[in-house]
């Protein structure tokens, strides 16, 4: 459907008059547009086909503008991500806006993983992120109260244990889960799925992304 639509645009430009007084030239990334197509867009937009403003990605996606919005700067918080790459890029979004973070993934030493786990227990506005499947069993982490789950995981029981993870005993405060997902897509359909076939964990608010 979706390359369906993309060639009825396409052959809709194409029959198109090109602006005459636009250079007759094509994109030096976009070798496969149609440089009468990319004339119709400089006219509308008034950019250059090689302009900086014309390929520069969104600054953040939406899930990680949604966890910018939600962290708490004046205590710690956990985040856990499916993907190593996912943790990665989290950490660096982090320093990038001036957040304190440690990272927990797959690959690491026991030696480094404890020398993450500590440095942010030394500080009590600090953003742990953990691959999920990467923390050690019986991992106890009441230090926090926030947990932010990136996606909802395969298994409801999953989310579960991340949860736990906060709380468990001497943890003093009340612990909230948020997990983002996006419309339409196998995240919802996953979570559709779930009320179908098993109960939904009070404790974990589900947060959809617009």
């Amino acid at each position: 459907m979706a390359n369906s639509t993309a060639n009825c645009g396409m052959r809709f430009f194409l029959s198109m008059e090109p602006p005459k007084e636009l250079a007759q030239r094509g994109h030096r990334q976009l070798t496969a547009m149609p440089w009468n197509v990319l004339a119709h867009f400089r006219a509308a937009t008034g950019l250059e086909p090689n302009s900086p403003k014309t390929t520069k990605p969104a600054r953040y996606s939406s899930k990680v503008n949604a966890l910018l919005n939600d962290l708490p700067r004046d205590e710690r918080s956990v985040v856990f991500a499916v993907a190593k790459q996912a943790v990665l890029h989290l950490g660096a979004v982090l320093q990038e806006v001036g957040l304190p973070y440690s990272c927990l993934f797959t690959g690491q030493t026991r030696n480094q993983s404890q020398a993450a786990l500590q440095e942010w227990k030394r500080n009590d506005k600090s953003v742990l992120i953990i691959q999920t499947g990467a923390a050690a069993s019986g991992l106890t982490l009441t230090e926090s109260r926030k947990v932010f789950l990136m996606e909802p995981l395969e298994y409801q029981e999953e989310e579960e244990q991340a949860y736990a993870r906060c709380h468990r005993y001497g943890q003093g405060q009340d612990v909230s889960v948020k997990c983002y997902y996006c419309p339409v897509s196998i995240e919802s359909r996953l979570l559709e799925w779930r009320k179908e076939s098993s109960s939904k964990n009070k404790n974990i608010v589900y947060a959809s992304l617009h």
